[in-house]
């Protein structure tokens, strides 16, 4: 009878969990990987973003060159100081005008830029909220079934609920309304500073012509604006 010489059994138990531990790592590994190469953020978040992204960065650009012309009236009015000793009550309510105005601008570009980088970086925060869910142990196979079954009519209508359900800050949204908010303050203080040069530079005549045209460019703007904040929307009927 041939005799074969067979190790301790312990031995071929700890190989075969190291196989296993290996190619448990290759899979998980290999997952990462495919998830890197074909994560996409679903459609609904893209058009957000993209929404958000372009209005950003049409606000910011209108934005910044209404500061340069408010800035250039610096120059004009340092020529008016330097002719006379004490400036009076009405071009000291000009400068107030003035810089409340260049700071609110300057402050609306900065919050812009601040919105675009937040939805500009959300891939990239979306794919590693994802890669995190992808340690298929309990828990994370409970919050990923939590998310996806929430992801229905009330979270697709909400985009800020939309944004967060793929890794935004909940305070997005108030980045966003500020964005709106501080366009409002910036251009009325913006529209007001202009209006007031040309009521301190200009004739009665001349003054009174702009002041028609101002009332009626501004009537222009805040009827735009309120349709542009849903006046006139048809609105859905369903209940979320």
């Amino acid at each position: 009878m041939p005799f074969t010489l067979q190790g301790p059994p312990e031995m071929d138990n700890a190989s075969s969990s190291q196989k296993n531990l290996i190619n448990d790592k290759r899979a998980s590994s290999n997952k990462y990987i495919e998830l890197a190469r074909t994560y996409e953020l679903p459609a609904a978040v893209k058009l957000k973003l993209d929404a958000d992204v372009q209005q950003a960065q049409a606000i910011a650009i209108v934005i910044t060159l209404l500061a340069g012309a408010i800035i250039t009236l610096t120059s004009i009015l340092g020529g008016i100081d330097s002719m006379e000793e004490q400036g009076s009550s009405g071009w000291k309510v000009f400068r107030i005008l003035m810089w409340i105005g260049i700071i609110c601008d300057v402050g609306e570009a900065f919050v812009c830029i601040f919105a675009i980088k937040m939805c500009t970086e959300l891939p990239v925060l979306a794919l590693e909220l994802e890669m995190e869910l992808l340690d298929e142990n309990e828990g994370g196979a409970l919050e990923r079934a939590e998310r996806d079954a929430h992801y229905g009519p009330r979270l697709v209508t909400d985009r800020y609920l939309l944004l967060e359900s793929v890794g935004m800050s909940r305070f997005y949204r108030v980045v966003d309304r500020l964005v709106i908010g501080l366009l409002v303050v910036a251009s009325v203080f913006s529209f007001v500073t202009l209006f007031y040069w040309v009521l301190h530079t200009q004739t009665i005549v001349v003054a009174g012509v702009i002041l028609v045209a101002f009332v009626i460019v501004v009537a222009i703007v805040l009827a735009v604006f309120a349709i542009s904040m849903g006046l006139g929307r048809k609105r859905s009927k369903r209940s979320v």
